[in-house]
């Protein structure tokens, strides 16, 4: 009998038991980190009402990142239903419908966001860009669009074909929209950097230290760039050349950063989705693994992305984390 048994084994699922322990313990670390993050994209909602109705939030930027913060929300909410009460191998209507519209958004703002630093940087007002934000938000509605036409022939599917195909279309959807919002990054805070060297280096020659401090977004930079009349012009302008140097790491760091995110936190789902789709997996084991890694990833997005949006809005640090703002931070 053992050895009938043995052979009725399907290779693919040989090694799945002994792994089981690894793959529990990492779906429960991700549905701790959604439900970390759902925990602090709600309390960034929050404090996001109260900024409101002090009258100090609200700009435009404002609103693009309370829209990624909700979009962040509304993810977590999702993977933490589809993570604590369902199996990881079957696909709910809902799920494959929410995800993607879900997606759309993310990316929208995303891109959103960085096209408004740039704008920022630029100097440029909210009425001479809006035309901009409403040609990047045609992209999304036709990618729902198309994601709404691949869902009805998923659920209507009445072949193995059918279904292969329209999984395939459905990842591959997904692929090129993340693809796109990391290109997109990429391109518009590389200008957003090129633009504030620019700025930076001009105010630099004219020892500007108003027009300094307004770029940087420094709160000190007052202090360090008031010279002495002692001092003489070979160490005042060596001083000006380390301030230079470490505001334009610093600007480089932070475009990096955003401009990167997507792509970090997203890679495993992409490679989840290629190999599943048309490379195909050896064993349940390496599945189930990749997938749980892609869920951590997106759990860490999650839970990072409010710590970014608390890190550039001093608005929000204010009403949110009072004990920790900085000396002579206030919300004016």
């Amino acid at each position: 009998m053992a050895a009938i048994s043995n052979d009725t084994v399907d290779p693919y699922f040989s090694d799945l038991d002994a792994s089981l322990p690894t793959i529990l313990t990492l779906q429960v670390a991700s549905i701790g980190l959604f439900g970390l993050g759902l925990l602090l994209n709600g309390y960034l909602l929050v404090c996001s009402l109260v900024a409101k109705a002090w009258g100090i939030l609200f700009s435009r930027i404002d609103r693009i990142m309370l829209g990624l913060s909700l979009s962040t929300f509304t993810f977590a909410l999702m993977l933490v239903v589809q993570l604590s009460i369902r199996s990881q191998n079957a696909e709910d209507t809902w799920f494959l419908f929410m995800v993607p519209v879900n997606l759309c958004f993310t990316a929208y703002c995303t891109v959103a966001l960085a096209m408004q630093r740039l704008f920022l940087i630029r100097r440029r007002s909210d009425a001479e860009t809006t035309r901009y934000f409403a040609v990047a938000a045609v992209v999304p509605l036709i990618v729902c669009v198309s994601f709404v036409v691949i869902v009805a022939i998923l659920c209507t599917a009445r072949t193995t074909t059918t279904l292969v195909e329209g999984n395939s279309a459905y990842a591959g959807v997904l692929i090129v929209v993340t693809l796109a919002v990391v290109a997109s990054n990429f391109g518009l805070y590389a200008a957003t950097y090129r633009e504030s060297i620019k700025l930076l280096r001009t105010a630099m020659a004219a020892s500007d230290p108003g027009l300094y401090r307004s770029i940087t977004r420094q709160q000190r930079t007052t202090e360090e760039l008031e010279f002495s009349s002692r001092e003489d012009e070979t160490t005042r302008l060596a001083r000006l050349e380390v301030a230079r140097i470490r505001v334009e790491r610093k600007m480089l760091r932070n475009c990096i950063l955003f401009g990167s995110s997507v792509l970090l936190f997203y890679l495993p789902t992409i490679f989840y989705q290629v190999i599943l789709n048309w490379v195909g997996f050896e064993t349940a084991r390496q599945q189930f693994l990749l997938l749980a890694v892609a869920n951590i990833c997106q759990g860490l997005e999650s839970v990072i992305t409010p710590f970014l949006i608390f890190n550039f809005n001093r608005d929000l640090r204010y009403i949110s984390l009072p004990c920790v703002r900085r000396d002579g931070e206030s919300k004016t």
